[in-house]
């Protein structure tokens, strides 16, 4: 059975996944809170939290689009010689 994410000496990306979506959800979770403690009061600065929360979302996405395309992955030791595409991103000299 294969493992969502691997953590050895030569790839990252397990830490990379538990901190992206610790990110997610600490900053989602700061301005829910934020909106319902306020909820009444909401000024310009709680409007710039919401785009910055914005901003984190497209961040979050990225990460994670890198992430599924091999971000923090060296290769080494996989069944294809390289990333899960088989492609060892090192051109071999002729």
């Amino acid at each position: 059975m294969a493992r969502f994410a691997v953590s050895n000496e030569h790839d990252h990306s397990a830490a990379l996944w538990i901190m992206t979506f610790l990110l997610l959800s600490y900053t989602t979770l700061t301005i829910l809170v934020r909106g319902f403690v306020k909820f009444s009061m909401l000024g310009l600065d709680d409007g710039v939290a919401c785009l910055a929360q914005l901003l984190t979302y497209g961040n979050v996405f990225s990460i994670i689009y890198a992430l599924v395309h091999g971000l923090a992955r060296s290769g080494v030791g996989d069944e294809n010689g390289g990333t899960s595409d088989g492609y060892a991103g090192v051109s071999k000299a002729p």
